[in-house]
């Protein structure tokens, strides 16, 4: 999920969604928290269709928390290491 400065995010859909809606982009919400004071370092909206790589080379090294939401649902929630 993570390389040493970008952060990718990809939409899990099966392979015939992903063909019959590929010009339709769903937006997702994404906050990264740092774990250890639950402070929100990075945070925004993007369209997203597969993919959304985010820029994380400003961040220190610690461990955040990575929180991706679709229409204020929380779809992904995952604990990262930078």
């Amino acid at each position: 999920m993570s390389s040493s400065n970008v952060l990718t995010i990809e939409k899990e859909v099966p392979e015939d969604v992903i063909l019959l809606n590929a010009t339709n982009a769903t937006q997702f919400d994404y906050q990264i928290i740092e774990t250890s004071t639950g402070v929100v370092r990075m945070s925004g909206s993007a369209p997203v269709d597969q993919r959304l790589e985010l820029d994380v080379s400003s961040l220190r090294s610690g461990i955040y928390t990575v929180i991706v939401s679709e229409n204020g649902e929380v779809k992904a929630q995952q604990t990262i290491r930078l």
